[in-house]
């Protein structure tokens, strides 16, 4: 099959066009998932970041309950300083459920379709 030489150069220069419109696509995709991959990102840290500050303060307040029930008098009625620190427990537990839910969280974002 013979082609001409002018037909051969439309042919390249038709393929040049649709490569350049296919590889700005490609460009803007990328520019894309990019601010979308960013944007879910800062979510996420934001979300773990408070998270975090919840379980320091939770931490201190527990800290400071077992140091009144460490010094408590005999006599003096540490049942409420016992059912502080259970309920402050329960929180962790809660805490820390809600911490693998963040997880999934982070495991979504590594999660990326494969090209082939």
């Amino acid at each position: 099959m013979f082609i001409s030489l002018t037909l051969f150069y439309k042919k390249v220069l038709i393929f040049r066009k649709e490569y350049e419109s296919i590889d700005d696509e490609i460009d803007e995709a990328l520019r894309i998932l990019r601010r979308l991959h960013e944007n879910k990102y800062i979510i996420a840290e934001d979300t773990m970041n408070e998270h975090r500050r919840y379980l320091n303060n939770l931490l201190k307040q527990l800290e400071k309950e077992r140091k009144k029930v460490a010094h408590d008098l005999p006599g003096n009625n540490t049942d409420t300083f016992k059912n502080n620190v259970l309920n402050m427990m329960e929180q962790v537990k809660q805490a820390k459920r809600k911490m693998k839910d963040l997880e999934k969280v982070k495991n979504g974002l590594e999660k990326f379709p494969k090209m082939s």
